[in-house]
């Protein structure tokens, strides 16, 4: 019999300290995912805050290029040239930006919090297909 209780709170013992150990691990993991993220949220918030310089700096530097290939080769509508391809540079620039947003705020409407959202949307494009197709019935 005491062999029995010694076993049992042997096994206890162990089944408790397995579980605080995860515990521990799935708290460090969680920190660490925390800090991850924070990491990651600031960084793209700061690539976010640079596209105004960054558009400004693509069109100067086409400009720059323009009258540098202007006062070399002579051809004052390189400095167009040059200035065109800056300001491609800058709308390229804006696009990446906002497919870079398109992407993180797509990957949003999966989480649990923005479901209800998603939810009221699609009822009320129901509501407007409804009214549409009485108001053509009539």
């Amino acid at each position: 019999m005491k062999d029995n209780e010694r076993l049992e709170s042997v096994l206890t013992e162990q089944t408790d300290t397995a579980k605080s150990v995860k515990i521990t691990k799935e708290t460090t993991q969680q920190n660490a995912d925390s800090k991850d993220g924070k990491i990651k949220t600031l960084t793209r918030s700061a690539n976010d805050l640079s596209l105004g310089i960054s558009m400004i700096v693509a069109v100067l530097l086409g400009l720059g290029i323009g009258y540098l290939l202007y006062k070399w080769l002579g051809y004052y509508w390189l400095i167009w040239v040059g200035l065109g391809y800056g300001v491609a540079a800058a709308i390229l620039n804006v696009v990446k930006a906002y497919k870079r947003l398109y992407k993180d705020l797509d990957s949003l409407k999966h989480e649990e919090k923005y479901k209800y959202m998603q939810d009221r949307i699609l009822e009320k494009r129901e509501k407007e297909a409804m009214q549409r197709k009485e108001k053509k019935d009539m």
